[in-house]
């Protein structure tokens, strides 16, 4: 009997929930598929498997611009969300980072990365972080980007000569990496702490766990040594960080934090460009080689000044950043409490909001052919976020990306081996996955 009645109380609990999740809810009036308008569990099966942002752009398809995602959260797809959820807001607080993240770094306790903290951290790490990462700062220097990127083109040159086919993919990979290490020395799931989050942390593989302690182990190791150096005479990121820290208060712990996080962060969205403007290209490369091959009589001549003004190539690359965002998601923002007007929508305290990059990216009313490779356009989307949180590290990605893909098609014809799988873009990219 006591059980039968305990059923019976969780089927009407249930059933209640998704009445008021429906018709009483806040954002009841917002439109989205039935089981996202009234669980999670839709969302967060699409984070699993990889699939959000298409997942995301299959509803905004059908229910444009304002889309309710799950039962407390609204996806946008206009610029004026963007610029309200993202922006600078003169005269109104910047919009929390939801507190339904994990971040990339393996937490050190009391200390934050630039990509975790809270709006007043961020702003003070950021104003000592950003100078390493100025346009300045990194031109000069470019000869530890351009020694990277030779071993990339001695590597490649050794498969060539043994006629030898071979992943690209991986190469690239350890080139930005490289660099990045040198330059320097997940989604959504529930409230940290929270026993969901407990439940579904450990769903993640050991190995996985393994990998994200070592990495935090190897950063410390290797800014612990660089920030011991203090003979060297180069100018790379922990050298303006160090100047920067004596005049803003940063701890040794977020020195090494973020050295981690722009490690994994800068190297995998590089690599992937790369890769991507390489697949994209393959099939048309004649114009990109011809415009890169008459501006330089040597390789030698590729500098990343000189690359910087290769229209056709940064129309390639602008493409490439449109069709695959190196940060396809949302990312996600908690209304403050008090409530707060986006998109001219007055929404409660707590309600989570964001703009999908891949939605906009793939707009048909932003952009014609929007599934289409065409780097003729001009491109009017941004592919790196955007406003105070903007990400940090996009000087470092265009410069690896100008001065790779530069000295890769000044010196080959490339082409894919016979039988190798193209990237294809219909279907919404449907052999991707993206966490």
């Amino acid at each position: 009997m006591l059980f039968g009645g305990a059923i019976t109380f969780g089927i009407l609990y249930i059933i209640g929930i998704i009445i008021y999740r429906l018709w009483f809810h806040p954002l009841a009036k917002y439109p989205g598929p039935f089981l996202n308008r009234v669980s999670q569990i839709p969302a967060i099966y699409a984070v699993i498997v990889g699939r959000l942002p298409m997942h995301t752009k299959t509803i905004h398809d059908k229910y444009e611009p304002i889309i309710r995602l799950s039962p407390n959260e609204l996806s946008f797809n206009t610029p004026q969300a963007r610029e309200d959820i993202y922006g600078l807001r003169p005269g109104r607080p910047n919009l929390s980072k939801d507190p339904i993240h994990v971040g990339s770094v393996d937490p050190v306790p009391g200390v934050s990365t630039i990509s975790m903290a809270d709006n007043e951290t961020h702003a003070r790490q950021r104003r000592a972080l950003s100078h390493g990462f100025s346009q300045q700062a990194l031109w000069g220097q470019e000869e530890i980007v351009q020694s990277f990127v030779t071993k990339l083109m001695d590597n490649i040159e050794d498969f060539a000569q043994q006629k030898k086919s071979f992943n690209i993919v991986d190469w690239f990979n350890f080139m930005t990496f490289d660099a990045g290490a040198v330059e320097t020395a997940t989604r959504r799931v529930a409230t940290p702490g929270s026993p969901l989050q407990k439940y579904l942390m450990k769903w993640i593989p050991n190995e996985m766990r393994k990998q994200r302690k070592d990495h935090l182990a190897y950063s410390r190791e290797k800014v612990l040594k660089r920030l011991a150096d203090t003979k060297t005479d180069r100018k790379d990121f922990v050298h303006y960080i160090v100047r920067q820290s004596k005049k803003i208060d940063l701890s040794q712990d977020e020195i090494i934090v973020n050295g981690a996080l722009f490690i994994v962060a800068g190297s995998e969205t590089a690599a992937m460009t790369i890769s991507a403007t390489v697949n994209f290209m393959m099939a048309h490369p004649a114009k990109l080689m011809e415009e890169i091959r008459s501006t330089f009589a040597r390789e030698e001549d590729i500098t990343v000044d000189k690359a910087t003004n290769l229209q056709y190539l940064n129309a390639c690359i602008e493409e490439t950043l449109r069709l695959l965002p190196p940060a396809p998601i949302g990312f996600l923002r908690s209304v403050p409490m008090g409530g707060d007007t986006i998109d001219w929508q007055y929404l409660p305290g707590g309600t989570t909001v964001s703009v999908s990059t891949w939605c906009a990216a793939h707009s048909a009313d932003s952009f014609r052919n929007p599934d289409d490779f065409l780097p003729e356009r001009w491109l009017a989307n941004r592919p790196f976020s955007v406003g105070p949180r903007g990400y940090i590290g996009k000087n470092l990605a265009y410069m690896e990306l100008r001065l790779a893909l530069s000295r890769l098609f000044w010196r080959y014809d490339v082409e894919s081996v016979d039988g190798a799988l193209d990237w294809v873009t219909d279907g919404q990219m449907k052999n991707m996955v993206a966490y």
